[in-house]
């Protein structure tokens, strides 16, 4: 008999389902139930299926406990898997087992503790008991108390303004994996550093004071590495302040013209599928990118060596071994910097994949099965959802400024924005690149497209000495985009739900409720939650759906049957995975604890800049690193005064909130760059610096450069070499 297996009251009803709906008698039904229970109690099978805390199971493991055979090894275990529907995604996220052979139960399990790790966070969601307290979400989202109540707030949500008219009980839920960012180096390690280093810089080191600035140095170093691996294995929304949110929905209640209760959708949502679908997923064993790191590990690694040399025997610095060593060296950073350098950027900087966010498909549909079970749980007759259009007005940017300015040549990019002739946003350091991060991609494309022309509005609050030139869209030329919202909420967002909801209840169907909505009923989409959806919503939710055949039973078809449960049994992908955090790049002066080489300050810079060396930058300052900053910052604002500034564009426009509910609210934003490894003391040009030092071109800039570096390089070593000898006391 072809059902599932388990001795549990709600396997065995699910049993009695599955055979009245195949068209069989209530009597053959129940013993046919009855008897697969008292089969799986006396074999010592399985009893029943495992949920996860949001209601979601493994079909690998459902299948694997239902297995005919069962032992075997771990391939033939695995293949019988594949066999009986389980995906290929599935194996690939869970991983393959360790051990050479398995028991379906010990198969079952694996699948089952390699399941995605997600966790949940609402924000705006109030417990019963402090509902009973008298706690109340407004409208707008804040959170009020009785005066009597003592005690903290829950979490406010942050986006409480981007709804429709009306509703209630507004949460934002946030579903995330694990932060896998490991906690900052000691303060105390670094105080041991610090001291060490200044005996040892200061006088010939003692054996045991050189050994134990070495202990010191490869342990911050080794702790600082794997912090950034971890760091690196972040993804950080720039809406969001906890870290790795795969997706979020934004809720509230609603009543419909008869009084039945909606768990209506304002927004679904992922940032982090959004990123990587516009930047690209890396692939944890790309060749090249394998290749990049080998050789950046085996240069690192002889940088090191010189270091500890150098630090051992003072003398050795200048040796022939030391050159060739150097020499060595310096052929591997320009390969890093060269043959790799283009290559790699892109591999390096993208994001990761990861369960649920490598297709707007899979993580719509997490979305989308989190919101049914809490209609399922919560007694609700409908899930309705906010449609394209009313997406499209919401996030419309006309309706939240008059004006925008943006000007290329102010504090490297300033961006300015007006409502009802009062500035209501000013934001600076902003490259064209980064404009869709604060007004969508749309509005940042028209808006550079504008001709640079004096606004009397923008004049009143510019500081520059002489009228600035700004790109500018005014009224409806601010009213922009919406294709992309309209595409999601009627096409996507309706055919993923018909797909799950069909699998639940064959008979399901897509309508309309109507809702008041500012003193007037208005349609939205809706799907009713039937009795037998309720159902079988409540006995979980696979992990992972990709839609596909909708099988129907009829004329009691025992083999039909089959069909339709297989149907349930849907493939899920596995365990939580590592990804990036939003990176922010960085140009200008690099400061740390302690200046050298050594340092090893991790970051990403602008493609196309230039770092200054940091013996360059203290020569400029006369023994001074911050005086060799402030002479690079007046050197360039000379260069600037002498051209104008110059407009700089990034090769690739990173990722923004295409007309989102954020909008201009973006704060920092995540765009990909050149992963370097800097050192305290040095200084990066941006690109556009670059540009000037060239006269205005780019790659006459980094001539420039290097040969200015060579230059003063010389110079220094000249004047070093003519100073008198350290006292040897």
């Amino acid at each position: 008999m072809p059902l599932h297996p388990g001795k549990s009251q709600a396997v065995i009803s699910e049993n009695i389902r599955e055979m009245r709906h195949a068209g069989h008698p209530e009597n053959v039904s129940v013993a046919a139930a009855m008897n697969e229970a008292r089969k799986s109690r006396a074999e010592g099978g399985p009893t029943e299926r495992s949920l996860s805390p949001l209601g979601l199971y493994s079909h690998a493991a459902d299948v694997a406990r239902s297995l005919p055979q069962a032992k075997g090894t771990t391939p033939q275990m695995l293949a019988m898997l594949t066999a009986r529907g389980v995906k290929p995604e599935e194996m690939k996220w869970a991983g393959q087992p360790a051990q050479p052979n398995m028991t379906r139960e010990k198969l079952a399990a694996h699948f089952q503790q390699n399941m995605p790790q997600l966790q949940e966070t609402i924000l705006g969601d109030l417990t019963p008991e402090q509902k009973a307290q008298g706690y109340a979400v407004e409208e707008d989202g804040e959170i009020t108390r009785p005066t009597t109540v003592r005690g903290p707030f829950p979490q406010r949500p942050k986006f409480a303004q981007y709804t429709l008219p009306g509703g209630s009980n507004y949460r934002e839920v946030l579903m995330h994996l694990p932060d896998l960012e490991l906690p900052p180096v000691p303060k105390e390690w670094h105080k041991q550093h610090q001291d060490l280093f200044n005996k040892v810089s200061n006088r010939i080191p003692s054996p045991d004071d050189a050994r134990r600035y070495k202990e010191i140095r490869d342990r911050i170093f080794e702790r600082e590495k794997e912090i950034r691996k971890s760091r690196e294995n972040n993804f950080k929304s720039p809406h969001w302040d906890i870290p790795n949110v795969v997706a979020h929905l934004r809720l509230n209640d609603r009543k419909d013209h008869e009084g039945r209760p909606h768990l209506h959708i304002e927004e679904l949502q992922s940032d982090w599928g959004q990123k990587g679908r516009k930047e690209g997923f890396r692939e944890a064993n790309d060749p090249r990118l394998m290749e990049y790191k080998k050789l950046e590990k085996e240069a690192n690694a002889l940088h090191e060596e010189m270091t500890r040399r150098h630090l051992a025997d003072r003398s050795w610095w200048g040796s022939e071994e030391h050159k060739a060593m150097a020499a060595r060296w310096r052929e591997m950073d320009a390969r890093l910097h060269s043959e790799f350098h283009h290559q790699t950027t892109r591999e390096i900087s993208a994001v990761p994949s990861a369960p649920y966010v490598t297709s707007t498909q899979g993580w719509t549909d997490l979305g989308l099965k989190r919101a049914l079970i809490e209609a399922a749980r919560g007694n609700y007759s409908h899930l309705s959802w906010t449609p394209g259009e009313e997406q499209a007005k919401r996030y419309d940017l006309s309706k939240h400024v008059d004006s925008l300015h943006y000007d290329p040549d102010q504090e490297e990019g300033k961006i300015v924005g007006f409502k009802n002739k009062q500035k209501i946003l000013d934001e600076h350091w902003i490259k064209p690149d980064r404009l869709p991060d604060y007004v969508g991609k749309d509005v940042a494309k028209r808006l550079l497209e504008q001709p640079r022309k004096v606004h009397k509005l923008y004049e009143r609050y510019d500081t520059a000495k002489t009228p600035s030139l700004v790109h500018s869209l005014e009224g409806q030329d601010l009213h922009i985009g919406g294709e992309g919202m309209r595409s999601y909420y009627d096409k996507i967002v309706p055919t993923q739900l018909m797909k799950i909801a069909k699998k639940l209840d064959p008979q399901a169907k897509l309508g309309t409720s109507r809702i008041p909505i500012e003193q007037q009923h208005s349609e939205v989409p809706s799907l009713e939650i039937t009795p037998r959806m309720r159902s079988a919503i409540l006995q979980g939710l696979p992990a992972y759906e990709h839609g596909g055949y909708v099988p129907k039973a009829d004329g009691g078809s025992l083999t039909q049957l089959s069909n339709v449960r297989q149907a349930r049994q849907l493939p899920h992908f596995g365990p939580p995975h590592h990804v990036p955090h939003a990176t922010k790049l960085h140009t200008g002066p690099v400061h740390s604890a302690v200046a050298g080489r050594t340092d090893h300050v991790p970051t990403h810079v602008p493609n196309g800049s230039y770092v200054i060396p940091a013996d360059i930058v203290s020569g400029l300052g006369e023994g001074n690193s911050m005086a060799g900053f402030r002479h690079i910052k007046r050197m360039f604002a000379e260069l600037r005064r002498k051209y104008g500034g110059l407009p700089y564009s990034g090769d690739t426009a990173p990722y923004g909130q295409h007309g989102g509910p954020y909008g201009m609210h973006s704060r920092g934003g995540a765009t990909h760059g050149v992963p370097v490894v800097l050192a305290g003391g040095e200084h990066v040009l941006s690109p556009e610096e670059v540009g000037l030092a060239g006269g205005g071109d780019t790659a006459t800039g980094h001539k420039v450069l290097d040969s200015f570096v060579k230059q003063y390089r010389a110079k220094l070593v000249k004047t070093l070499k003519g100073l008198p000898p350290p006292r040897q006391d």
